[in-house]
């Protein structure tokens, strides 16, 4: 997991699982950086391990303030009746940092139960915490789609292309 040639594999490459993250938050540390690195450096909103090649189910999530956030071991549920949930998922545009230059329709939950676990970085001090709470919108877009690589499924898969 060397950082100086990070890049996103070809789509073929991908590992079509993940592994649950066992590892310290000194050394998550050390792959989020590197996730969050490439993540901005593409201009992306959010990153999977699984796109670079690791079988990890970890993710990063960018932020326009210049901060992000770091996920592993995480999975979402939809909120209340699955038959109602269904029927009212979201469309969105979505682009992937592993499918460029394209864009696709895909139908999400618009709000998800997030569970899993959350590297915190307090001043050098990590500490992993639960995660275990309800995430709406495009941030419940976004937990979807990262997740979604940790399970080997891509937008390709579940959305429809459309041209822009």
């Amino acid at each position: 997991m060397n950082n100086s040639n990070l890049q996103i594999v070809p789509v073929a490459d991908m590992p079509k699982y993940s592994k649950h993250v066992k590892d310290s938050p000194k050394k998550l540390y050390k792959k989020f950086i590197q996730l969050e690195n490439l993540c901005r450096s593409l201009k992306g909103s959010g990153l999977s391990a699984t796109q670079v090649g690791w079988p990890l189910n970890m993710y990063v999530i960018c932020k326009n303030n210049n901060t992000c956030d770091y996920f592993f071991n995480c999975e979402y549920y939809p909120i209340g009746d699955i038959t109602i949930a269904i029927k009212e998922k979201i469309l969105y545009t979505e682009s992937c940092l592993s499918l460029p230059n394209k864009y696709y329709h895909v139908y999400r939950f618009n709000k998800i139960k997030l569970t899993g676990k959350r590297l915190v970085n307090m001043n050098g001090t990590f500490s992993i915490i639960s995660v275990n709470y309800i995430v709406s919108d495009n941030w419940s877009q976004i937990h979807q789609h990262e997740i979604d690589h940790a399970h080997g499924i891509l937008i390709s898969d579940i959305g429809k292309v459309v041209f822009i």
